[in-house]
């Protein structure tokens, strides 16, 4: 997993979370948690309402749909992460006022893939974090197994 440990502080407003070149041991989903507090504990409850919109193409065909949602999740399912030697996953995520102590944080997330087929996969939507307490940390994580490749990149926005 990738994991920025109380990397989250009050001083910024908000973060941009940029990361490229992600690939994992088998294709599967990429999930996201956020952590609380200083150790900081990885949310597993059902604190996570989110809804993605997929877009892809390949060959001749293209979709547009509503993949899924979940209005009380364990994590966010915020896209697919692939694993032969022509895939590529790339995702920008934005957590809004993640140190606010009075209302639910918002992040909005967009996830670009390409795998071997060749396919074109954009995963774009919207988290709602359904707690009040204070955003620390966040995971980004394979359903199962590592990411093989990948860089990960967090900024903080005043």
């Amino acid at each position: 997993s990738a994991c920025f440990n109380c990397s989250i502080y009050p001083i910024y407003f908000s973060y941009i979370i940029i990361a490229d070149n992600l690939t994992s041991n088998s294709a599967q989903n990429l999930n996201m948690r956020v952590g609380t507090g200083s150790t900081p504990t990885y949310d597993t409850g059902s604190n996570y309402g989110y809804v993605r919109f997929l877009y892809y193409s390949y060959a001749t065909t293209s979709t547009t749909s509503i993949l899924d949602g979940a209005t009380g999740g364990t994590s966010a399912i915020i896209g697919g992460v692939y694993n032969d030697a022509t895939s590529n996953t790339s995702l920008k995520v934005t957590i809004f006022n993640p140190s606010n102590s009075s209302a639910y944080k918002n992040i909005e997330f967009g996830v670009f893939a390409r795998n071997s087929t060749p396919q074109y996969i954009v995963y774009n939507g919207n988290l709602t974090y359904k707690s009040v307490t204070p955003i620390t940390a966040i995971r980004f994580y394979p359903a199962s197994g590592l990411f093989a490749t990948g860089t990960f990149k967090l900024y903080g926005i005043q």
